[in-house]
């Protein structure tokens, strides 16, 4: 029977631009989706967080072959040389680009980050579905819910965390300056309530400096999920250089919202146009 296999890394937001792509070529094809977590049994700064949503895909036992690590080297030296995709594995070519031959080639595996909406977009209702959270939300989730939909919400991300003590990434990504984010909040009127997420709350607190609504949202269970799921029902959001708060926008599901996203993604300018939606408002 054909499959689609997508090899799982990163964070959350990698995550689910991951099963995105996946859940896209399985469409196309008409056939199942196995979504590759052996990533994770060796990482510890990260888990799956897929499980917790309603997503249409096996996730592949450990005895799996594509969990081996011998298999998973060869397919590393075969794509060095350009030949992995007629051994059934296909390699991103550049991050951040839409590459219509994923939807040519008749591979098997995939490997890469996949972050273009292009693969996605035609399918956003189907997606929405599959990243609604299954089972009951926790109680300090929900105390936020009902004011999120009732005031004029904004939600805004400030990463930090492994951006700021990972001194590779910091060389890579770049943490956003402060008056980014003070010129993404003038574009909102004065009514606006701003639901400010962080992974370093304190600090923020200590240097966001600024006179408009602010609710600082602080969750005591390790689950990310939760996170996206209250900045989708924000009304209008700002997002970060992260994949982690572009979920959370795009799942945003106010067909009048403001989305307002850094137009410098990566610290060496690296076109990320694929990456953003036409009406998302660059600065």
């Amino acid at each position: 029977m054909d499959k689609v296999v997508v090899h799982l890394t990163g964070g959350l937001g990698n995550q689910m631009f991951q099963y995105a792509l996946g859940r896209s070529i399985s469409i196309n094809r008409n056939c199942p989706l196995l979504l590759n977590t052996s990533f994770y049994d060796t990482y510890d700064k990260f888990s799956c967080g897929l499980s917790r949503y309603n997503v249409k895909a096996e996730f592949i036992k450990k005895n799996s072959y594509y969990n081996n690590k011998y298999y998973r080297y060869v397919i590393r030296l075969l794509s060095r040389y350009g030949v992995a995709c007629y051994f059934g594995s296909y390699y991103e070519k550049k991050i951040f680009s839409y590459d219509e031959k994923v939807y040519k080639r008749s591979c098997v595996s995939y490997y890469g980050t996949w972050q273009s909406y292009g693969y996605f977009d035609s399918i956003r209702d189907i997606l929405l579905r599959d990243y609604e959270m299954v089972g009951c939300l926790e109680e300090e989730v929900e105390k936020y819910v009902s004011d999120i939909k009732r005031v004029d919400s904004v939600s805004l991300h400030i990463r930090r965390g492994d951006y700021f003590d990972n001194k590779r990434l910091q060389s890579i990504h770049g943490i956003l300056t402060m008056e980014y984010y003070y010129k993404a909040m003038s574009l909102f009127p004065d009514s606006s309530v701003f639901y400010v997420f962080s992974d370093d709350i304190e600090w923020v607190r200590e240097n966001l400096i600024t006179n408009t609504n602010i609710v600082y949202v602080v969750l005591e269970s390790d689950n990310p999920e939760n996170e996206i799921y209250l900045m989708s029902l924000c009304k209008n959001n700002i997002i970060s250089n992260s994949t982690f708060s572009w979920w959370g926008a795009w799942l945003n599901k106010n067909k009048y919202k403001k989305v307002i996203a850094p137009r410098m993604w990566y610290k060496d300018n690296q076109s990320s146009s694929d990456l953003m939606p036409s009406d998302w408002c660059l600065i």
